[in-house]
């Protein structure tokens, strides 16, 4: 039998801080990365409506994505008292994008409202 100088509890601790410190950060920063280089790579041939609708469908999941992690990393101490960290975080992403998703509709409509006709 090898011995361990931390017990389990300690080590599934350090695996938590990991995933949820450095590795699900990482993955947005990836996406978010990736989605801004496809943002730049678009050029006046490419864009079409489908292509903006698209566009608009990802920006605003990847906001919110962002959002919610933000929110769960903020309020991280009032989670750790639960076992299991997972849902705590999927209602954090998940009310991240539907708030970012509607701060930004919102946002959108009142921009397109107050333009004058020639920036329509």
């Amino acid at each position: 039998m090898l011995y361990s100088p931390k017990p389990a509890a300690l080590r599934d601790r350090d695996l938590s801080k990991w995933i949820f410190g450095a590795l699900i950060p990482l993955v947005y920063l990836v996406i978010e990365l990736g989605f801004h280089y496809q943002l730049i790579n678009m050029t006046a041939e490419t864009v079409n409506d489908e292509t903006l609708s698209g566009l608009e469908f990802w920006g605003r999941v990847i906001s919110g994505f962002g959002l919610g992690l933000t929110i769960y990393r903020l309020s991280f101490a009032k989670f750790a008292k639960f076992a299991n960290k997972l849902l705590p975080l999927a209602l954090c992403l998940v009310g991240g994008i539907i708030v970012m998703w509607n701060v930004q509709r919102e946002l959108t409509q009142y921009l397109i409202d107050s333009a004058s006709t020639e920036d329509k």
